[in-house]
């Protein structure tokens, strides 16, 4: 499968990213946050640059949300320790935590930013698989992801 062609938003600079190119929107959404970041994602494996990302927002006051998918399945026993590792950590460093059944969207924000993405957060979507993202800029669109969100 041949990879399309990144294309250019006229008024917003770039606005579909592939593969690699995914994750340092992840760091954008973080690092720019004032008041909150919100990851709904069903599957999350922290990594350690991600962590450090999180921490940082923390420590400016950013409240941050995780919605994941309730029915986790884990492959082996290390993925089962990865797993309750991550969320020991989200409780050790007061990220919310909220499960709902059957999630499968993704979709990454703060208070301007709402990336739309095919991508989880995990190490091996990043690695291993083709993904896609696209950042969100009419404003009725960000206005119908946000109250998708919250619901």
């Amino acid at each position: 499968m041949s990879r399309p062609i990144e294309m250019d938003s006229k008024e917003d600079g770039k606005a579909v990213f592939f593969d690699h190119r995914i994750q340092p929107q992840f760091f954008d959404i973080i690092e720019n946050a004032r008041e909150s970041v919100i990851f709904v994602t069903p599957y999350v494996r922290l990594w350690d640059n991600l962590k450090r990302a999180m921490s940082k927002a923390i420590l400016r006051g950013v409240e941050i949300t995780f919605i994941i998918r309730k029915e986790q399945e884990h492959r082996n026993p290390e993925d089962k320790k990865r797993f309750d590792e991550d969320m020991k950590w989200f409780r050790d460093n007061s990220v919310q935590l909220l499960e709902v059944s059957r999630l499968h969207v993704k979709i990454y924000l703060n208070e301007e930013k709402i990336l739309v993405s095919s991508m989880n957060v995990l190490r091996s979507s990043i690695d291993d698989s083709m993904e896609f993202a696209m950042i969100v800029n009419r404003e009725a669109d960000k206005k119908m992801f946000r109250e998708y969100v919250r619901h």
